[in-house]
């Protein structure tokens, strides 16, 4: 897994690719104001108490927003047990406000989608940690890799993570 440092190195290389897409289309005009709002990280390890302690999270860098149609999930309720999801701790929320979450009774701490209109009863795998999670979300953003160089980045990462029927075989369209 990627270092703190070296995540944030890549994280900016692949916000710079999407500002000078941007700015080509006239939507962005100052690579450091598109970073801070469109790129910016947050550090896991304040959030990593009770339930989450022991999961690897220390000095883990995670993107606010990341494709496809991912949003952090708000400070109150990163990292925390939430009943409605059987005590598996809220992470990130998709644009249909689906949550992935951590699983942590698994080992490692497995990333799991859950369907809100299943009352979260309906479980994709994401990833299987945390750390995997955030290096797929970098891949998923690189628009340096063409698809097939995805795809196979993402199977030397996390090879369950494509098994068929898996949030990112779903999403990166194999």
């Amino acid at each position: 897994m990627l270092q703190a440092k070296d995540y944030q190195q890549r994280w900016n290389e692949v916000g710079a690719a999407h500002f000078e897409r941007a700015y080509r289309a006239g939507v962005a005009t100052d690579l450091e104001v598109f970073l801070d709002e469109m790129f910016s990280l947050v550090e896991l390890s304040p959030f990593a108490v009770g339930p989450a302690l022991g999961l690897g999270l220390e000095g883990l860098l995670i993107p606010r927003e990341a494709p496809p149609f991912l949003c952090l999930e708000s400070e109150t309720r990163l990292l925390k047990a939430q009943p409605e999801l059987g005590g598996r701790l809220s992470l990130y929320l998709d644009g249909r406000g689906n949550p992935l979450c951590v699983e942590v009774s698994s080992a490692g701490g497995a990333v799991v989608w859950l369907d809100h209109d299943q009352a979260f009863r309906g479980r994709i795998f994401v990833n299987s940690s945390v750390a995997a999670f955030a290096e797929a979300l970098l891949l998923s953003a690189s628009m340096q890799l063409g698809k097939r160089n995805r795809l196979e980045a993402m199977e030397e990462l996390d090879p369950a993570a494509m098994a068929p029927g898996t949030f990112w075989a779903t999403h990166l369209d194999r």
